[in-house]
């Protein structure tokens, strides 16, 4: 792995582990995205509220290469209003790949 995408992981895994550490009201609370630029990468946060209980956080990498074609990868899970964390499978992160 190059350097710049191994810098680009960590910056992602660490904004993920963040996220998973706050608390579900500051959370639910979030804006539904923002961004980050490192180099030739862009990682996004995503938060939904999926209902008065649970909300789903996505950390999104896009890589872009030559010609304009990119790379997608995320990673995610649903916090719940009790605090509990669950990762998000990978059929749940297709709309983000």
């Amino acid at each position: 792995m190059s350097k710049l995408k191994e810098s680009v992981g960590n910056a992602a895994e660490q904004w993920l582990l963040e996220l998973k550490e706050t608390n579900f009201d500051e959370l639910s609370k979030h804006e539904s995205s923002r961004s980050k630029n490192i180099e030739n990468s862009i990682i996004t946060v995503w938060c939904d509220t999926i209902d008065a209980n649970s909300v789903r956080i996505v950390v999104q990498i896009y890589e872009r290469n030559f010609l304009g074609i990119g790379r997608m990868s995320a990673k995610g899970f649903i916090k719940s209003s009790d605090q509990k964390v669950r990762e998000l499978t990978n059929e749940e992160l297709y709309d983000f790949l």
